[in-house]
């Protein structure tokens, strides 16, 4: 059910890391950039179909929002295609320093965040 109460720590914790956890797993198998990036949209389509599906037969989308739903699809496929664009022009090094730089700026977020709401 829906709530608009804060979410848990272990809430925020799943919500900020996951792809920081799939991005840290992912590096760690030294991938090459294409690899990696296939990889990624892969997972995150699976998570996002099965998402959509528990969304739509629990009624969280009403039957006439179910063109977000394809608008949605259209969006990632273009996103997808100019992102294939950009990483062409990108080094397989810089690459890699860019993905490890943004997995350690997410995890120093999660911590002050989990900080600030353990003292707050």
């Amino acid at each position: 059910a829906f709530s608009l109460a804060a979410p848990t720590l272990e809430e925020r914790f799943v919500g900020l890391t996951g792809g920081a956890v799939r991005g840290l797993s992912l590096a760690a198998y030294n991938l090459e950039k294409n690899i990696f990036v296939g990889t990624s949209a892969a997972i995150d389509m699976g998570v996002d179909l099965s998402r959509s599906i528990v969304y739509v037969s629990n009624d969280f989308i009403q039957p006439s929002e179910y063109y977000l739903v394809g608008l949605l699809l259209v969006v990632s496929i273009v996103g997808s295609y100019l992102g294939k664009l950009a990483l062409q022009k990108v080094k397989q090094e810089d690459f890699k320093k860019v993905v490890l730089v943004l997995i350690l700026i997410t995890g120093i977020v999660v911590l002050v965040k989990s900080a600030w709401t353990l003292w707050a």
